[in-house]
């Protein structure tokens, strides 16, 4: 699938994806006009293929333009271990979601969030993804995730993929 990725030319950070090049010349017009840059000379739009989302860690540094050592937690002990897994989940969710163009935004009740759910299964020495659910469809005493993606389907791909850096973030 085809995405326009727009990057600021300071630092190669991405500050958006889109569908088409309209979409993304707007997002740079809106970005000007409030002030987030000085002029269309400071950001590049580069067209690419994306074909599938990155599937680790490192993948999804190079892709936000994020340095792999920017994991600077020493130690080895339990709390570090669940750091660790958690940094790694979110940078690999920010990558799948700016190639969706989704950004959460948990003061907004009406966008709808999908996140993996996850069981434990003896037989499987761990959590396993279960299904999806999603934070804004009822009021229920279940607990959602920080780690949400636009759709069920994205997020159960996530949940099966990143299953092993679930369980050291559950397990430790």
């Amino acid at each position: 699938m085809k995405k326009f990725i727009v990057k600021l030319k300071s630092d190669d950070s991405i500050i958006g994806t889109f569908e088409t090049k309209v979409e993304a010349s707007e997002f740079v017009t809106e970005a000007i006009d409030d002030n987030q840059i000085d002029t269309v000379f400071d950001v590049v739009c580069e067209e690419k293929d994306i074909d599938d989302y990155p599937l680790t860690f490192g993948d999804a540094c190079k892709f936000l333009g994020i340095p792999e050592s920017a994991i600077a937690l020493k130690g080895d002990n339990e709390i570090a271990k669940f750091a660790v897994a958690f940094y790694k989940l979110a940078i690999i969710a920010k990558a799948w979601n700016k190639i969706d163009g989704f950004v959460p935004n948990f003061s907004n009740s009406d966008q709808y969030k999908y996140f993996p759910w996850f069981v434990y299964e003896t037989k499987h020495a761990g959590f396993v993804s279960a299904v999806t659910y999603n934070t804004a469809s009822y009021t229920a005493a279940h607990f959602g995730s920080r780690l949400c993606f636009k759709s069920s389907s994205t997020a159960r791909k996530f949940g099966e993929t990143f299953t092993a850096l679930y369980n050291e973030m559950f397990l430790g």
